[in-house]
């Protein structure tokens, strides 16, 4: 999504300050409301990584079956929440920039469609990354911006949609990518499990969407026949299994409702500023979190990897006590190299986004005042973003070793400060520097 809003941005950034201030609310709410639900995406790359360090591929296929379950649900419950209401938090956001909000409401009523294929594709990409797999995601990210890019020049600028072209394009993208996603681990489940594989029939309490492989019915009724046996949904959710699925996810889900309340925060603050100030942010904002990429890459190569090396508890002894956890020696090992890596990485990210600001503005405006606003911020962008990497990093360690009660805390304080410090820079309406400190 990321990568979208980015060539968004470019080609809507031609049509002048206006339409690009208008895409900064709009892509705050779609894009800042779906990452609420990363956790989806965390929680399905630590527990798939840890079924196939089991060798249990059946495990592994049944928490993706159940977390595609909860990734519909809750893009179709996304998407009907800002259909409802968008509108009214667009006029709230932008309050102070109140010209924004009718290209910013056409761009939004589009975008929100896509929001369930979006969060299926981030739960199948997640099980790519928890089965090693990075090439599949990077592959239809890749066919996806490729379309995303092709579609927003020709409805942009040949057909003249404005903002709206750019949505539609997006959208196309989102589907596609959920596409080859599925295809691509719809042909990895088929080969640990056979084509078409359901749940066993013998656990009915589950359901299936199917039948088994001698042709009994799994539990899924009417639903069996309905529905073809191809699809990466095995059946009805596992109660039992979605309750350790939420119980993991739910300090995730606090951590990432913090951060998108710093990041909406942010955007809120840059509205106090006006047109300029916001199309600059928008910009900025775009290109940190396609930085943020690269740090996240390392977060999900800790959480992928770094269950592997715990080895699986051994069974308690009746009175004897529980014995001090310990970090095993191949833990310390790949924590070690992935730190360096993030070091160097978010060194790398961060003066590549300082040239690009700086250097080729014109990427993204072609307004003197947004580039100046641009401008002035970039050092603080950089720094930013070579901070970022090693913190995601530490972050995937502490999720991977299952360690999200210290997350939690660390979130908790970090939360509180950034957000009094941000009041205190939109009341007083410091500019875009301020914000970006």
């Amino acid at each position: 999504s990321e990568v979208m809003t980015v060539i968004d941005t470019a080609v809507v950034g031609s049509l002048g300050a206006d339409q690009l201030a208008a895409l900064s609310p709009a892509t705050m709410l779609t894009d800042s409301s779906s990452y609420l639900f990363f956790w989806l995406s965390v929680a399905t790359t630590s527990l798939f990584a840890s079924a196939l360090a089991e060798n249990d591929d059946e495990k592994a296929y049944d928490v993706l079956s159940d977390a595609l379950w909860c990734a519909v649900v809750c893009g179709v419950f996304l998407s009907a929440v800002l259909a409802l209401f968008g509108a009214t938090a667009l006029r709230a956001i932008c309050a102070s920039a109140p010209a924004a909000v009718p290209a910013a409401s056409r761009y939004l009523s589009v975008r929100l469609l896509g929001l369930p294929a979006f969060l299926a594709a981030m739960v199948l990409q997640a099980a790519c990354l928890g089965a090693k797999d990075p090439m599949t995601p990077l592959i239809a990210l890749g066919v996806s911006a490729v379309v995303n890019l092709c579609l927003d020049l020709y409805l942009v600028r040949v057909v003249g949609l404005g903002i709206g072209g750019a949505a539609l394009a997006t959208l196309a993208a989102q589907l596609i990518q959920a596409v080859v996603l599925g295809a691509a681990v719809l042909r990895k489940r088929n080969r640990a499990l056979g084509p078409g594989a359901a749940r066993p029939g013998g656990d009915t309490g589950r359901g299936a969407l199917g039948t088994t492989p001698s042709g009994g019915n799994t539990g899924g009724g009417s639903l069996s026949a309905a529905l073809p046996a191809l699809l990466l949904l095995r059946g009805w959710p596992s109660l039992p299994r979605l309750f350790s699925f939420v119980a993991f996810a739910g300090p995730m889900a606090f951590v990432l409702f913090g951060k998108v309340a710093c990041y909406n925060a942010m955007t809120l603050a840059a509205t106090s500023g006006g047109v300029i100030t916001l199309a600059g942010h928008q910009v900025l904002v775009c290109v940190f979190f396609l930085g943020c990429k690269f740090g996240d890459a390392v977060s999900q190569a800790a959480q992928a990897y770094l269950p592997a090396c715990f080895p699986p508890p051994p069974p308690p002894t009746p009175g004897a006590p529980l014995p001090l956890p310990s970090v095993p020696p191949a833990a310390r090992r790949l924590s070690m190299r992935l730190m360096r890596l993030a070091a160097l990485m978010g060194a790398a990210v961060a003066a590549t986004a300082l040239a690009v600001v700086t250097r080729a503005p014109g990427l993204f405006t072609n307004s003197p005042e947004v580039v100046a606003a641009m401008r002035g911020a970039a050092p603080l962008l950089a720094t930013a973003l070579s901070m970022h990497a090693c913190t995601v990093g530490t972050e995937g360690l502490l999720i991977g070793s299952r360690q999200l009660g210290f997350l939690v805390r660390a979130y908790a304080a970090n939360i509180a400060i950034f957000l009094s410090l941000l009041l205190f820079i939109a009341r007083r309406g410091m500019g875009l520097g301020a914000v970006w400190s």
